[in-house]
């Protein structure tokens, strides 16, 4: 008897487990996103030539997955009836930076890149930069609102 508990709870835990997946894969894209390795050229007549091999691609990639691995957590937990308080809490965590702070870091990093390639853009002030960040307050908000929801405990409205 007290194996099948053990091997229940055990089973209780699996769609946990692909939450965290989901939030080490929004960590990677964060990750993605800040391995940019700028290098700043100057031309014989002293023009400036900003060479950015940004890694966004591999942040996008890693999104992408995140958000299949979401959508599995969810399947899984209904599969094994395994829906929990914990799991709910522990998704919109992991949801909030897949899909709020590695987005809004991506922005982040597109303005930037943008603002550096104007005449004296890597003294621009960080106001230009700050909207990006919107993404991840709409997305903690939202998040938070779905939380408190009890009418929306197995699907969004």
């Amino acid at each position: 008897m007290k194996n099948g508990l053990r091997k229940n709870k055990m089973m209780k835990q699996i769609p946990n487990l692909f939450t965290l997946l989901n939030l080490v894969f929004g960590c990677l894209a964060i990750i993605a996103t800040l391995q940019n390795g700028i290098t700043i050229q100057y031309s014989a007549e002293g023009a400036q030539f900003i060479d950015m091999p940004e890694k966004i691609w591999m942040a996008s990639l890693f999104i992408g997955l995140a958000g299949v691995v979401d959508f599995l957590d969810g399947f899984v937990a209904r599969l094994f009836n395994a829906s929990s308080e914990m799991g709910k809490q522990l998704d919109s965590l992991a949801d909030v930076v897949s899909f709020g702070v590695a987005p809004s870091l991506i922005l982040y990093q597109f303005l930037r890149l943008s603002v550096a390639q104007q005449e004296d853009g890597l003294n621009a002030s960080i106001i230009w930069l700050l909207p990006a960040l919107l993404i991840a307050c709409a997305a903690a908000y939202r998040l938070a609102k779905f939380n408190i929801d009890a009418s929306q405990s197995y699907g969004f409205k």
